[in-house]
C-alpha cells in the first residue's frame, strides 16, 4: 500500500512538472506568436511609410513643376501685359498729335482700332 502511495505521489510530482513545463512552453509560443505579430505589423507600417515617401517625393515633383509653369506663365502674361500697355500709350500719343480739324482723327476716333497679338514676334498689331 505504501509503494502504490510512493508511486502516485511520484507521478503525481512527474504531472506537476510536466503541467508546468506545459504551461511554460505555451507561454514562449504565445510570446514567439505575439513577436512574429508585431515583426509582421512593424514590416506592415515600414512598406506603408515608404509608400508614403514615395508618394509625398511624386507630389512635392508634381508641385515644383506645376509651380515652376505657372511662374513662366505669370511671366510671359506679364510680358504681353507691358506689352499692351505700350501699344496704348502708343495708340493715345498718336491719337493726340493728329490735328484736331483733320478727318483722320475724327475718323480714327469713330472706327473700331483693333488690336491682334503677334506671338511669333512678340509684338501687338493694330487695324
Amino acid at each position: 500500500n505504501s509503494q502504490v502511495k510512493q508511486e502516485n505521489e511520484q507521478f503525481q510530482s512527474e504531472l506537476n512538472r510536466l503541467n508546468a513545463q506545459l504551461a511554460q512552453m505555451k507561454e514562449e509560443k504565445d510570446r514567439t506568436d505575439q513577436l512574429h505579430h508585431e515583426h509582421q505589423e512593424a514590416v506592415e507600417m515600414e512598406e506603408k511609410i515608404e509608400s508614403l515617401l514615395e508618394k509625398n517625393r511624386s507630389l512635392k515633383d508634381t508641385i515644383l513643376l506645376n509651380n515652376e509653369k505657372y511662374s513662366k506663365k505669370v511671366e510671359e502674361l506679364g510680358e504681353k501685359y507691358s506689352l499692351l500697355e505700350k501699344a496704348n500709350k502708343d495708340l493715345r500719343q498718336s491719337l493726340a498729335r493728329m490735328p484736331s480739324g483733320s478727318g483722320a482723327q475724327s475718323d480714327a476716333r469713330k472706327s473700331d482700332v483693333r488690336l491682334h497679338l503677334c506671338e511669333e514676334e512678340n509684338k501687338l498689331l493694330y487695324e
